[in-house]
């Protein structure tokens, strides 16, 4: 079916304006979901947490809904073991090579935008993400991070600067991510969050002493890191009383979907 690739999106997209398509190439399987007029659109990919995968993060989280009808595709990846090669343990599988790999193969074969390409990931994805958009070689223009950390081998292998846009969403209470604002990170192996969006907002010389806060939902703290001569931006939102979890309305009153897409927008 090689002589129309696009054959079957286009039909599919004039019925519904939303396809989604299961594929297997080098051994990963993603699902597919185009906005109507996907050709030069932003692309995020999602990855799921440990022992999931691309069906179940996509029925958690919806996010194509909300990011399809602003003009974003997206691609729900699936694992080939439990969980990603995020450098908390041994590598079984060159993740960041392969992703990479594959987010050029799918850019070029539906022609979006490859300037904003993006990667977002809960709990075990989190820490995928952050390992991506570092050592990715600029594949993806910033991450989203739910749940998640960078870990101590990425964190000590870093270069001196990573020039991405990030936004990470970290629970107040989720032992995961290790933080200096609870005196978690005292003992954690794994870098403390504070720490690690610093280096972000000082990579891409932001105003990191002068941040926008702001409450939103039921307490949280949303922390942006702009700059006058960058159109980068890092986010942090710190949820009050959340755990290891996906923020929603009925818990947090945090509409996380759009509010990630609210980060994407600032990078048009």
């Amino acid at each position: 079916m090689k002589k129309h690739p696009y054959l079957q999106y286009l039909f599919l997209i004039v019925l519904s304006t939303l396809f989604i398509s299961c594929k297997e190439t080098t051994n990963y399987q993603y699902i597919v979901n185009l906005p109507q007029h996907f050709q030069g659109a932003p692309v995020v990919f999602m990855l799921h947490g440990y022992g999931s995968s691309a069906e179940n993060f996509k029925a958690d989280t919806h996010f194509e809904q909300e990011a399809n009808a602003r003009g974003y595709a997206v691609i729900y990846l699936t694992s080939t073991d439990a969980g990603w090669s995020a450098g908390a343990g041994a590598d079984k599988n060159d993740d960041v090579k392969a992703i990479c790999a594959l987010a050029k193969s799918i850019q070029k074969e539906f022609h979006f935008d490859k300037k904003r390409m993006y990667v977002a990931g809960f709990s075990n994805g989190g820490f995928m993400t952050h390992r991506l958009v570092v050592e990715g070689k600029g594949t993806f223009a910033g991450g989203i991070c739910v749940a998640g950390d960078m870990s101590k081998t990425v964190w000590k292998s870093r270069k001196s600067k990573t020039k991405v846009s990030f936004f990470q969403i970290s629970g107040e209470k989720d032992d995961a991510v290790p933080k200096i604002s609870n005196g978690t990170a005292k003992y954690a192996y794994d870098p403390a969050i504070e720490d690690v969006m610093e280096y972000y907002a000082t990579s891409n010389r932001l105003n990191f002493d002068a941040p926008e806060v702001q409450k939103i939902g039921y307490g949280s703290t949303l922390t942006k890191y702009t700059g006058d001569k960058s159109k980068k931006q890092v986010w942090h939102l710190l949820v009050k009383d959340g755990h290891h979890a996906w923020p929603s309305v009925t818990f947090n009153n945090i509409e996380t979907n759009n509010l990630i897409l609210d980060f994407l927008d600032t990078q048009k």
